[in-house]
């Protein structure tokens, strides 16, 4: 059986934001320090993003997807899930 592309990557019902962005991150190789750096913000942004203890703002959200080089299926994802934690994003 081939190997799924990284675009196909299909996450569970009630798979977090955190959990999403800890996956992209990872898969594109970046430390917590790193992408902070890339998206201009810290690091303990980063590390509260991925504990679920805050999602990302808009603007954080389309700097981070760019950064991680997310396909549109892969960005609406992380947004549709944001968005269930906060509807009015």
């Amino acid at each position: 059986m081939p190997a799924l592309a990284p675009s196909s990557h299909v996450f569970p019902d009630g798979t977090t934001p955190g959990e999403m962005i800890r996956f992209f991150r990872s898969r594109a190789g970046l430390s917590q320090a790193k992408l902070a750096k890339l998206s201009g913000c810290t690091s303990q942004t980063v590390k509260n993003w991925e504990a679920g203890r805050c999602p990302p703002s808009a603007l954080l959200l389309a700097t981070i997807r760019q950064t991680m080089g997310l396909s549109r299926d892969e960005s609406r994802k992380l947004v549709e899930a944001v968005s269930r934690l906060n509807p009015y994003r």
